[in-house]
């Protein structure tokens, strides 16, 4: 059985990889990047409530209030800046990527250039609504348009990638939804 696909690399694509990431091999730095967000967040509003008590206003305040915007911001919006830096970081075009998946290994055609893994690289599977998610390390992983897929349907795609990489996958919520 040969599965083929074509995904265009765009925000949405990134969207589902950066997620992939951060609730897999990214999980834990993200729950202390989050933890000591709440430590400055908590520290900050302690630090504005006792500006409001003693009725002292100055720059610490403002930059207390900055700093507890900042951090909810960065923590909250995680996945849209690191998509918002992947596509700012690249040229203009959204590469598309072709795909093949055989019984023995598969191969991703980009550019002109081919790249051939072995299903054992894989550390972590992972699918949203659209699109499949192979995660190969800490900064490398690979998405998949399930609307670009040819060979047989999602079901059979999941379930021989977790026959291929003795992986189950992690099914994650749709982009923009937590």
């Amino acid at each position: 059985m040969e599965f083929r696909f074509e995904t265009l690399y765009d925000q949405d694509a990134l969207m589902a990889l950066s997620l992939a990431m951060r609730k897999t091999v990214r999980r834990k730095k993200h729950k202390v990047q989050c933890i000591l967000g709440g430590v400055i967040v908590l520290a900050g509003l302690v630090r504005i409530a006792l500006a409001v008590w003693k009725m002292a206003w100055d720059a610490t305040v403002l930059v207390s209030l900055a700093a507890i915007v900042f951090v909810l911001y960065t923590i909250l919006f995680e996945d849209r800046l690191s998509v918002k830096m992947q596509m700012k970081n690249r040229n203009a075009d959204c590469p598309r990527i072709l795909a093949t998946f055989t019984p023995e290994c598969y191969s991703t055609v980009l550019q002109e250039q081919t790249l051939r893994r072995e299903y054992s690289e894989v550390k972590y599977l992972a699918e949203t609504g659209r699109y499949f998610v192979l995660i190969l390390g800490p900064s490398h992983a690979q998405v998949y348009d399930k609307t670009g897929m040819v060979g047989g349907t999602a079901e059979d795609f999941r379930a021989f990638l977790e026959e291929k990489t003795e992986k189950t996958f992690l099914a994650l919520p749709e982009q923009g939804k937590k």
